[in-house]
């Protein structure tokens, strides 16, 4: 009799086990897809993840954006084209390039300018194209939203691009937004130079 209740409690560990290893790996891709969209390769994927699960991101919520991502991708192989690393490649500001490939910015920030966009070439390591972001304070600044018009923004999107034969070779662009947002708009331009990092 305890023989065989021993062996029918046996068995009723087995589906709880399985169903654990189940529940860990839905989990678990549930993470992986959710940098996936915040990049077009493994370096951008690293990128999100950095910026996302940094000890002092103060953003109360970022998730990836596709679109941004999209976009991001299209500013980063106009920097390649170009061969140069500016804010303004393809004759458009940042705030600009989001409204026109389909981002519904929010009317908070203006037509023109750049809220939302820090690019950076020449870096091959991730580690290191972050660090350099950081070691800028207002690339900080965006990055971590340490100002409550960046604390705001609750999307995200990030680019890496490599070309061999264009001059900086590598190209980053991490890109911030918000569609729903009815704050007064704030002019943080005379506050944040968002120079672009040139290795």
């Amino acid at each position: 009799m305890i023989t065989r209740a021993k062996k029918g409690l046996g068995n009723l560990w087995m589906p709880a086990n399985c169903y654990l290893f189940l529940l860990w790996s839905i989990v678990f891709q549930a993470h992986a897809s959710t940098f996936e969209v915040c990049g077009n390769n493994d370096n951008s994927r690293q990128m999100a993840e950095y910026i996302m699960q940094h000890k002092n991101q103060t953003r109360p919520e970022l998730r990836c954006s596709k679109k941004l991502n999209q976009i991001a991708i299209i500013k980063a192989k106009l920097l390649a084209s170009e061969k140069d690393i500016a804010h303004t490649a393809g004759h458009m500001t940042p705030n600009h390039l989001l409204r026109k490939n389909g981002y519904d910015l929010s009317k908070r920030y203006p037509i023109f300018g750049n809220q939302v966009e820090a690019i950076a070439g020449g870096e091959k390591s991730v580690t290191q194209a972050f660090a350099d972001f950081l070691d800028s304070e207002p690339h900080r600044i965006l990055l971590l939203g340490e100002h409550p018009y960046f604390n705001e923004q609750n999307d995200l999107g990030v680019a890496y691009y490599y070309n061999q034969s264009t001059p900086y070779e590598h190209y980053w662009v991490v890109l911030f937004g918000d569609e729903d947002k009815d704050s007064t708009p704030v002019d943080v331009n005379k506050e944040f130079m968002l120079s672009p990092i040139k290795k």
